[in-house]
């Protein structure tokens, strides 16, 4: 398909006003994997089957002219079923199988080009771990990306427990994602669920982390959480209070809600945008925040354009837009000091 040309010439005019090639730790590329799942299972709502043609039609050419049409030097791939993880488990292994092996493919391809936040498909913690050993020793993941919740289940749940150890013994970076597929969400109007739902299925999959003592037992994990973190920034504060008035909570949170969410990563698609922005900055510090484009879902260019737009100091704009991801993946940070 061929990219549109109001695309392409937004993107030029970002990256002739952006001073250093950016890091994408949030790009969703549509693998034929994913792409036939995705048919295989379109959304009940009409809202959200208007989204399917986009995610049909990706091809890695365009993206990658878009790419550089918006000075993005390196995207770290998202395997994430715009549906969620199929429920049968073999037939979730199947998809992980094949879905990480194609990202490696496109990784050879375009060598330097693209990163992997590799899927698990967390039908058993014996499967699991071997889908992450894979991924790491055979594939040269970067890091692994997790839904928010499987089959209804959120990561802060003991079952998951001995996939977070792993993570922690590894000094591993978590991306986490949002899906609804599993989760049953009041409607607002027509909107699709990523209109409004997104965020806020996010924010309860981190609170189940914090309240469950997941960030506290597992320290060496760095988590990444799209979306600026959904609703959290707003709600910090909130749930700060009530781990002060309620013991069982605090006690899973012992250094605090603020310091623990403070020592995460968040990265900006949807949020490169002062309002929201605002209040991410005051939560976490600015070295934890990363450039996120949420590509195909949002327009790459949109993203590097809002990035240019939030005011941000020479080095403030340098530290989101490379030098945080380089801190958190070492083989970018060798390619990058060999360049």
């Amino acid at each position: 398909m061929p990219i549109a040309a109001a695309a392409l010439a937004a993107g030029v005019a970002t990256a002739a006003a952006t001073p250093v090639g950016l890091i994408d730790v949030h790009f969703h590329p549509m693998l034929p994997a994913i792409k036939q799942l995705t048919a295989a299972n379109p959304p009940a709502n009409a809202a959200d089957r208007a989204g399917l043609n986009f995610i049909l039609d990706w091809g890695e050419s365009d993206a990658l002219a878009l790419m550089d049409a918006s000075k993005i030097d390196v995207a770290i791939q998202s395997l994430i079923p715009v549906q969620g993880m199929p429920a049968d488990p073999a037939a979730a292994q199947a998809f992980v199988r094949d879905v990480n092996r194609q990202a490696a493919e496109l990784m050879q391809r375009h060598a330097g080009r693209f990163g992997l936040f590799a899927a698990l498909s967390m039908t058993g913690p014996d499967q699991a771990l071997r889908e992450l050993e894979t991924a790491f020793d055979d594939y040269g993941a970067d890091g692994i990306g997790l839904l928010t919740n499987y089959q209804g289940v959120r990561l802060g749940e003991p079952v998951f427990d001995p996939v977070l150890a792993e993570l922690n013994r590894r000094n591993a970076v978590l991306f986490v994602h949002p899906i609804i597929g599993n989760i049953p969400t009041p409607r607002v109007y027509n909107l699709a669920i990523g209109h409004t739902e997104m965020p806020f299925e996010a924010t309860r999959t981190i609170a189940s982390l914090l309240f469950n003592g997941s960030f506290d037992k597992y320290p060496n994990i760095r988590f990444i959480f799209t979306h600026g973190g959904g609703a959290v920034p707003m709600l910090v504060d909130r749930w700060a209070q009530m781990a002060r008035q309620f013991p069982s909570m605090s006690e899973q949170v012992p250094e605090g809600v603020n310091a623990t969410l403070a020592r995460h990563h968040y990265d900006l698609a949807t949020v490169a945008h002062p309002t929201p922005f605002a209040s991410l900055s005051k939560m976490a510090p600015m070295n934890h925040l990363l450039f996120g484009s949420d590509h195909p879902f949002l327009p790459i260019a949109a993203g590097a354009r809002g990035l240019g737009d939030l005011g941000l100091s020479a080095d403030q704009y340098k530290a989101i837009a490379r030098e945080n991801a380089l801190a958190l993946f070492p083989r970018l940070a060798a390619r990058s000091a060999s360049a």
